[in-house]
Formats: C-alpha cells, structure tokens, sequence
C-alpha cells in the first residue's frame, strides 16, 4: 500500500495544488494510450495555472526504502476552465502518455533488410530527436524484408512494424520504447476469498453473451486459383462476328505466360485493354468487366472453337463453424473483412482464432484493492467459491484512484484470457480502416466450411486371472478433405463421369431454356 503521492508538473511538484479525490489514471492494454485527469482550484493568492503540453508525472512511495515508483507519466492535453465566481476557477485537465511525444511528425520512410532495433532506432533519431525517447528494451529479431511508411506518426509506424513482426509494444514511464514478443506478465498476487489481496465484496462478474459468435465469415482479397479453361463458338455473320466475349472469372494480369488464347487451333497474342497496341494482338482482356474483346478483323467466324486458357483470380470467403457451440446457444453469426487476407488457409486461420475466443461466454469482471504493482496487461489468478471462478485472467484495463490523499486504491478489469488475442485484432482493425474490404459485388466465391469436432475413444479391457498380457493399439484416422466445392471447372465433351470429388471435368451441356436466332 502507497504511503505518499507525488505529483510534478513541469518540473514543479504540485501535489497540494491538486484535488486528490479528483485524480483519475487509466492505464490500457500495452501500446494503447494510457489517460490521468485532475482538477485544480484556482483561489485568490494562487498564480499558477494548468497550461496543455506540459509534461506530468505521478508517483507513489513504494513503502520498501526504494523511494518513488512512476504510475504515470505524460503530458497535458487538455485544460477546461469552469469559472464558478469571481477569482475563483476550477481547471480540469486531461493527461496523455508518452504517446503524446510519438504523435507530433509524419513517417514517410523505407527500410529493406533491417531489423525492428535497427528501424526504430533510425526512426527516433530522425522524428524524435531531443525528446529522450530510449530504445532499450526493442528486440533485434525478426529481420524485416521490406516496409514503407508513408506520411503517418511515429506511434502508428512502429504499430505497424509490430503487426507484421507479431509483436506487441508500448513507452514506458521513463520514456523507453519496449517492442517484444508478447509476454504472459504474471501479476505479483492472486486472488481468493481469504488472503486479503483484494477488498471484501468488490468481486463482479458477468458471463457476457454480447459478442457470442460460433459461425464466423470471413472475407479476404482475391487469391490465384487453379488453370481455367473458357470455351467459346465463334456467332454471326461474315463482317458481322461476334467479337466480346465472357469469362468465367477475372483473369490474372499476366498475359505473357499466363494466358492462352487459341481460336479454330491456332495460337493468338493476347494483350490488356487500354495498353496493347491492338494492331499488334488478337485479342484484349478487360480484367474489371471479366472481358475478351477481339480486334479488329480477328474476331472468330461462325461455329469456330474458341479456348481461353488463364489463372484465375478468386474472391474468397471462409466460413468456420462450431458446432458445440450452435448446439446449445443457436446459430450466433459474424462477417469478418480484412483485405490483408489473401489465401483460403490465412482466413480460416483468422476464423478459428476468432471461434476460440468467442464461442463461448466471454467472463469479466472487477475487483478492488490497495495492494500495488498491478498493470494491465497482466495475467491474474483468481478463485472465488462465491463468484464460482478459478481461472487465470487478463487485467485489460486498471482504474487508478486516491483512496486518501497518500494512498492509492485499484479498480481492475478483467476478461477470460483467452480473449486477449481478439481484443487486439479488434482495436488494430479499427486503427487500421483501410484493411476493410468494401462491398464490392463479386459473382464467384469460394467457399470452405470448417467444422471443429471432438472425437472420443473409450477403452474397455477384460481382466485375465491367468495371468498378464500385453495389449497394444493402433490407430489411423484418415479424413477425405479433397472437395471441388465453386472450384473453376473443365468443360470436356460428353459423355464424361468424373473420377472423384477432387475431378473438376464436367460435360458440356447446351442450355435448352435459351432462344437460338439467326
């Protein structure tokens, strides 16, 4: 328990100046920003007066000999002023976090082949020099191939090169930047009905229903598919053919070696609308409309056979599924987009890490205490009899309040800790707007279901009163997860049985709805 709070504002203690019932800290997840707030009572006599931008630290006695312990430190941002006679103010203000110091230039930077020490390092050097902005504790792996910031703040910079690098990060109390694979931070207590650890009858909690999700599906960008095969019949008269055709999918720009174009068994050139000479191809493809137009006076004649060979691009959508889940609170769904996504197994990877988290009830709660040294982002024990819980728990957000003018008390906020990894996906699409993908319309999607499911073997062995045996089991599981679900198909003359799930060649049928003209 704290014995003294010291409060400096520019370099000026201000501890009696302020109203202690008023000071409020908030101290978020890792890089989230960190908030204090107070009030000052400006009387007749007083000549200071809360100015924004002025740095502010708060301490406490530690009680251990150790001296004075940070819990906050930043600078003022805000100051409201509410006059409530003459020659009598009160001036609210509202503190941030050293973040406050990575907010005031623009990035516009490139780094190949360096590593997270190296970038920040030249980063601080060049967008924060002179504002004793450490890098101490940056970790020097992974090395980073390639990545380019392009007129966005400091904060966010080095946001982003941890989300590439599956890094967490955060600036500390005395200014250091720490950037590091994400740690398991254990409290420095746990939490029972008996040992004292937090104050009786405080202990809330919910099982939250809200955010239930057991059908998730997600959209990402377009990936290759495999080699599609069009089939066309030349139409029309002499001077007169037929000359656009559509496709079944949007191609891949890549005419050189990635399409084919063969009219009556001859080869053609084929080039992209709106910059092939078409002079000098046969044939243009329009990526947008999913078109082939021919040139002039290559257009195919009446009843010649037209094949348009090319990688398609697919839209993807994957749709993770579990069923425990569904079988007792009913079908929960949720669309997910996130145009970073760019293969079949990257969103279904998204998918499960989202059922994991949000497939069951999600628990929170709070707690009180005095004891010191929790933070956020740490990992709490916590049993209660009353509140029917024995679980570890990650404390997402602490509330920080002077239970008297020399003590601190704690409000902290918890969630099941298997919660911490979507929470973060959350926050980083809201920072991150441009990874959504638009609604766009797209004919053709492909589509994977991804079923969790339990399998239960049970044993039963029949005891020998003539002695012992040795039993030995073997068991191979073998699932068939070949499918051919909206994957591109083959067009072959009929007839034509395919060979399995997996075989897309299908025979080639005439729609007899259609009206035929001459």
């Amino acid at each position: 328990m704290s014995k003294a709070i010291k409060i400096t504002i520019d370099s000026t203690v201000r501890t009696t100046d302020i109203k202690w019932q008023s000071l409020k800290i908030i101290k978020n997840l890792t890089s989230q920003v960190d908030t204090a707030s107070f009030k000052y009572n400006k009387s007749t006599g007083d000549s200071w007066e809360p100015e924004e931008g002025k740095e502010v630290i708060i301490e406490y006695d530690t009680d251990t000999g150790a001296g004075f312990k940070k819990v906050f430190a930043g600078y003022t941002v805000n100051v409201e002023t509410d006059v409530e006679r003459v020659n009598n103010r009160i001036y609210t203000v509202k503190c941030k976090d050293y973040n406050y110091l990575l907010d005031q230039r623009l990035v516009v930077a490139n780094f190949t082949s360096q590593t997270p020490k190296q970038i920040i390092d030249s980063l601080v050097a060049e967008y924060a020099l002179g504002l004793g902005i450490t890098t101490t504790n940056v970790e020097t792996t992974p090395t980073v191939d390639s990545i380019t910031f392009k007129y966005v703040s400091l904060r966010e910079a080095i946001r982003r090169l941890a989300d590439i690098t599956y890094k967490d990060w955060y600036i500390d109390e005395d200014k250091d930047i720490h950037f590091f694979d994400r740690e398991n931070n254990t409290a420095p207590f746990d939490v029972t009905d008996t040992n004292g650890n937090m104050i009786d009858g405080t202990l809330d909690i919910v099982d939250d229903l809200t955010n239930l999700k057991n059908r998730i599906v997600v959209r990402g960008t377009e990936y290759e598919g495999s080699i599609q095969i069009d089939r066309f019949v030349g139409a029309g008269t002499t001077g007169n053919e037929k000359d656009i055709f559509v496709l079944g999918y949007k191609p891949k720009l890549n005419l050189t070696t990635g399409f084919t174009l063969i009219v009556n068994g001859t080869t053609g050139v084929v080039g992209i609308e709106g910059l092939a000479d078409e002079d000098a191809v046969v044939a243009v493809v329009n990526q947008r409309d999913k078109t082939l137009r021919f040139t002039a006076g290559n257009a195919p004649f009446d009843a010649e056979l037209v094949t348009a060979q090319y990688t398609p691009l697919l839209p993807v959508i994957v749709v993770v599924t579990n069923t425990a889940s569904v079988a007792e609170y009913g079908y929960r769904e949720f669309e997910l987009n996130d145009k970073n996504i760019s293969s079949k197994q990257a969103a279904k990877d998204l998918g499960n890490a989202e059922l994991d988290a949000y497939s069951t009830p999600i628990t929170k709660g709070t707690f009180r205490t005095y004891k010191d040294n929790l933070d956020s982002g740490q990992f709490i024990d916590i049993e209660s009899t009353y509140g029917n819980i024995d679980d570890k728990y990650l404390i997402y957000k602490l509330i920080i309040t002077p239970t008297k003018p020399t003590t601190f008390g704690y409000t902290a906020n918890f969630t099941s800790s298997r919660n911490l990894g979507i929470m973060e996906l959350l926050q980083k699409l809201l920072l991150d707007p441009n990874r959504l993908i638009g609604d766009e319309t797209e004919d053709t999607i492909e589509k994977v279901e991804s079923i969790v499911e339990k399998i239960a073997i049970i044993e039963s062995v029949v005891s020998s009163s003539t002695g012992d045996a040795v039993i030995s089991d073997d068991i191979e599981l073998i699932e068939d997860t070949a499918t051919a679900i909206d994957t591109p198909k083959i067009w072959v003359w009929g007839p034509y049985a395919p060979t399995g799930i997996a075989d897309t060649k299908r025979p080639l049928f005439w729609n007899v709805g259609s009206l035929w003209t001459t």
